[in-house]
């Protein structure tokens, strides 16, 4: 996968997953479905979005991930149910790819 293709559908993904952005000290809770759909443990969640917003970053921009795991990431957050529905996120990724 092109980094120009990671970048067009980070650049839908991201603003959408962190929509409810905060400045209160308070854990992501809503990263939870994210950490346990990426094996992470959730007791490492931030109180802060630019600390996860820059986690999920290195994830999805890694060397190492291999082009069905972004894929397969994407299907997931489109299907998590944050408000927008799966044709919200057609809608935006269908053109890119």
């Amino acid at each position: 996968m092109s980094h120009e293709l990671r970048v067009s559908l980070w650049n839908v993904f991201q603003p959408a997953l962190f929509h409810t952005r905060s400045n209160q000290y308070v854990p992501r809770e809503g990263l939870t479905p994210v950490y346990r759909f990426l094996h992470w443990p959730t007791s490492s969640l931030s109180h802060y979005d630019q600390h996860e917003i820059e986690k999920l970053e290195n994830w999805f921009f890694s060397r190492d991930r291999e082009w069905y795991e972004i894929y397969n990431f994407i299907e997931f957050v489109s299907q998590m149910g944050d408000g927008r529905n799966v044709e919200w996120y057609s809608d935006r990724f269908n053109p890119i790819l």
